[in-house]
């Protein structure tokens, strides 16, 4: 059986987020403690007892995310679990590269760090907006776009269905393009919280920042090959996920087209929480098996495909023999 693991991106983060693992599961418990050690944060407190807008701020959100869904997905690495393939969404991306070996804990934790403390800054600078826009295809959502000469930095975010898209750029430009789509009655809009990056040259400051701190990290050749948001194409090379860490923050997300490298896996296990990623995967693959591991009440979903399979608790799995 071929399987695959899906990592969510920004937007899947709840406080509460993996408690019940985090209670039962040494292995989980020990990447709560090496990046609090890391980065001298309280990780505990952040995922588990914060708030609401304390977790939504890029700082907090994209490393609380990384950690959860590394400890996740070591948890099944670990029971014996080999997927043939991973892929993340946007910031998910992080969370896929360091499953396949791409580079180790400590250096992810240091990379999105220096991330988001770079883009915090540059978003103290910027009145930008982002939202979603479904109804339209690539084409025709462009040409609109580009039919607004005096808009500079609008940009098409991310791809995520057949005609289902992500737009950015400046607040005032993305006003001025709401106002044409408004007149349409079959969109529907949804707004996005600016975390999500605006995927476009608007990144370019933050990139020149970033671009030097990653050459202190020691990226790897990865172990499982990764269907990457720039490209859409299966890396391996060291070279390519250097690439691809920079790149996908100014280009757009295609997901659409990067999923699709998933045609032939059996299975898909989703990495973590995030219930509108878990739609999209069903959009795309409405008859493929997907499980989603992020609470303990999944395991019993998982022990199903895999019965013969331990997983690391302490406590026994509701309906087993004690």
């Amino acid at each position: 059986m071929k399987i695959g693991l899906l990592f969510p991106g920004y937007g899947s983060q709840f406080v509460g987020m993996c408690k019940d693992l985090y209670d039962d599961s040494r292995t989980i418990q020990e990447y709560f403690e090496e990046a609090s050690a890391c980065l001298d944060f309280n990780f505990i407190k952040l995922c588990f007892a914060s708030s609401d807008v304390e977790l939504s701020q890029p700082s907090q959100a994209y490393l609380s995310l990384f950690v959860v869904q590394s400890a996740i997905a070591s948890l099944l690495l670990k029971a014996g679990i080999e997927p043939s393939l991973v892929g993340g969404y946007g910031i998910g991306q992080f969370g896929a590269l360091y499953s396949a070996k791409g580079f180790t804990f400590p250096d992810g934790l240091y990379a999105l760090k220096k991330y988001a403390q770079f883009y915090e800054e540059m978003l103290n600078n910027l009145h930008g907006a982002v939202f979603q826009v479904n109804g339209l295809t690539f084409e025709q959502l462009n040409k609109i776009i580009v039919s607004l000469k005096d808009c500079k930095t609008l940009a098409i975010a991310a791809h995520n269905h057949e005609t289902e898209f992500v737009v950015s750029g400046e607040a005032n430009e993305i006003a001025k393009l709401r106002e044409i789509l408004d007149k349409e009655k079959k969109l529907k809009f949804k707004d996005v919280d600016i975390a999500f990056g605006f995927h476009s040259h608007l990144m370019d400051p933050v990139v020149e920042q970033l671009s030097l701190y990653l050459g202190k990290i020691d990226f790897k050749d990865l172990q499982i090959p990764l269907t990457n948001n720039y490209n859409a194409k299966k890396i391996t090379k060291a070279e390519d996920v250097k690439k691809i860490v920079v790149s996908q923050l100014f280009s757009p997300l295609l997901w659409q087209e990067s999923i699709k490298n998933f045609d032939d896996v059996d299975l898909l296990i989703q990495i973590g929480p995030g219930k509108d990623f878990e739609k999209l995967v069903r959009k795309q693959y409405p008859d493929k098996e997907l499980l989603v591991f992020a609470q303990r009440a999944d395991v019993e979903n998982f022990k199903k495909l895999f019965p013969d399979t331990q997983l690391d608790f302490k406590l026994q799995i509701v309906g087993e023999e004690e």
